[in-house]
């Protein structure tokens, strides 16, 4: 089904395309017609484009015996899979294997949960006091006599 609307699809744009060709040779065509004229053949080829990298995506999904990529690290070395007794998993960056190490790390308990990124409580307080402070006089500097926020107000 999804090669015969493929085939449609892109049989009908190269149509469309054909007929704004038409369309802007004619004596009331347009500019408009003109980049229909390409519009419409391109949305022909991407849909080839698509339909061709879903059968390929299909086709490597479905060969069990299509070959594992080792992961490699940023250093060139390789991480040794055999230790934890699986299969090498696909090709991806030490940054990604690192995070599936610490991901296991978490969901094993062996290490807390913390993050490189969180501030102290009291480091948050502390600026969101000093914020509603700066708030506070800014408040304080409209409320005076004479200050463009109370001439704007009479």
């Amino acid at each position: 089904m999804l090669h015969l609307l493929t085939l449609v699809i892109v049989l009908a744009s190269f149509r469309l395309g054909w007929w704004q060709w038409d369309r802007f040779q004619s004596i009331d065509g347009r500019g408009l017609n003109l980049g229909y004229t390409v519009l419409w053949p391109f949305i022909g080829v991407f849909t080839a484009y698509v339909w061709w990298r879903l059968l390929r995506m299909e086709a490597e999904r479905a060969d069990p015996a299509s070959p594992q990529l080792p992961v490699v690290l940023e250093d060139g070395g390789e991480r040794a899979d055999e230790a934890e007794g699986t299969a090498p998993s696909p090709r991806v960056s030490a940054r990604a294997a690192a995070a599936e190490a610490q991901l296991a790390r978490l969901r094993s308990g062996s290490e807390p949960r913390t993050h490189e990124n969180d501030r102290p409580a009291q480091d948050h307080e502390a600026g969101l006091t000093e914020y509603n402070e700066y708030l506070a006089a800014l408040r304080r500097a409209d409320e005076r006599p004479g200050s463009p926020a109370q001439m704007e107000a009479t």
